[in-house]
């Protein structure tokens, strides 16, 4: 049974990275690619389902996870990115889709997929109760499912994105205030990253394009052809992943072996093809993906964990030895972001009971 890197998520402070395989994680080390914190080490507090969104605070000093179990962790260092310990925990209301935390390390944002986006302090006074929602606040609200949340322009907006196409730009903390839409995409919304704090953004989703805006004024900027450069075995695109370092931008299409990178060129107004990464057969279909500091690309995949130097044109994508030690994760039990797709169908057959007693069926695409 694989044990697949569903989620790799970089500090922005440091040179370590975080590779999450179902309710588990494990720190790395990107210079040495050693394991610097084991899974074992987090198992007193592990979550009870697969963790679907994670984040390191802007100094790299706090570690927050949320899962299917509806719960949010805060983990801290306490002496290096080698040693955490559980800071808090908190049970949500809905399952959360994206976590981040302000730069000023006080506050926690959390976007839900029932359309909520709430705030709780990052380190409560007092121990959060097991109460849903408990201490938090909703900042910002859609009609439709919310899908990922981003902190910009220092702090002063956050950005949004919907299942119904929108990328909506609004005020922090009051989210009630909107500034502008990013209006252009005609399916779901599944991705942002800040590509600049001043003015752009990119998004991705179920379109056949990475789109870049200027979150200022809501205009789009430019297009990257997803299909250009990919073709997902089940035919339609949804991207799982979009992480940028500088001004190229990465984007991970469901149901392949590729990460697409673009470049922005603003002497042109155009994404630009960078690279195309394809893993070895042992790494296999790519599930997430993440720049660390130093631009090199780090890649989950249903066989494990790579990365590869971009800076280096003829440059491989090698293989990095970790193990989540007896975990086994099954191709099921990973989420799909095609789903998210309103034309979307479930397969009749092949049904099987969650531990929640839900239906759970096989996807047929289109």
């Amino acid at each position: 049974m694989p044990q697949p890197v569903s989620l790799i998520i970089a500090s922005p402070a440091s040179a370590v990275v975080a590779a999450v395989c179902g309710p588990i994680f494990a720190i790395l080390d990107c210079s040495t690619r050693k394991v610097l914190a084991a899974p074992e080490q987090f198992d007193a507090h592990k979550h009870t389902g697969p963790i679907r969104t994670a984040c390191f605070s802007p100094d790299g000093t706090f570690f927050v996870t949320s899962g299917e179990d509806k719960t949010i962790k805060v983990w801290k260092q306490t002496a290096g990115p080698s040693s955490w310990t559980l800071a808090n925990e908190r049970v949500a209301e809905k399952r959360m889709v994206e976590v981040c935390v302000s730069r000023d390390n006080t506050t926690l944002v959390c976007a839900d997929k029932h359309g909520d986006v709430w705030t709780f302090p990052l380190e409560p006074a007092t121990p959060p109760s097991k109460k849903p929602g408990d201490g938090g606040s909703i900042i910002v609200g859609h009609v439709s499912m919310v899908t990922c949340a981003k902190l910009a322009a220092q702090d002063s907006l956050i950005v949004t994105g919907d299942r119904d196409e929108h990328v909506r730009v609004s005020r922090f903390p009051d989210g009630h205030v909107i500034e502008t839409f990013c209006l252009g995409h005609t399916q779901f919304v599944a991705h942002l990253t800040v590509v600049d704090e001043e003015r752009l953004l990119a998004s991705a989703g179920g379109d056949d394009f990475v789109a870049l805006w200027d979150y200022r004024t809501g205009q789009l900027l430019a297009r990257g052809d997803l299909r250009a450069y990919v073709e997902p075995s089940h035919g339609t695109i949804a991207v799982r992943s979009l992480v940028r370092h500088g001004h190229h931008i990465a984007a991970v299409v469901e149901g392949t072996n590729a990460v697409i990178v673009f470049r922005w060129n603003p002497a042109t107004s155009t994404l630009d093809l960078a690279r195309r990464v394809t893993t070895s057969a042992n790494l296999g279909q790519v599930l997430s993906a993440a720049f660390d500091a130093t631009g090199r690309l780090w890649i989950g995949a249903m066989g494990g964990l790579g990365v590869v130097d971009l800076s280096a044109s003829a440059s491989a994508t090698e293989s990095v030895t970790m193990s989540f030690g007896d975990l086994q994760v099954a191709e099921s039990d990973l989420y799909l972001f095609d789903t998210l797709r309103k034309d979307f169908e479930w397969e009749k057959d092949g049904e099987d009971e969650d531990e929640a007693g839900s239906k759970r069926k096989k996807p047929k695409h289109k």
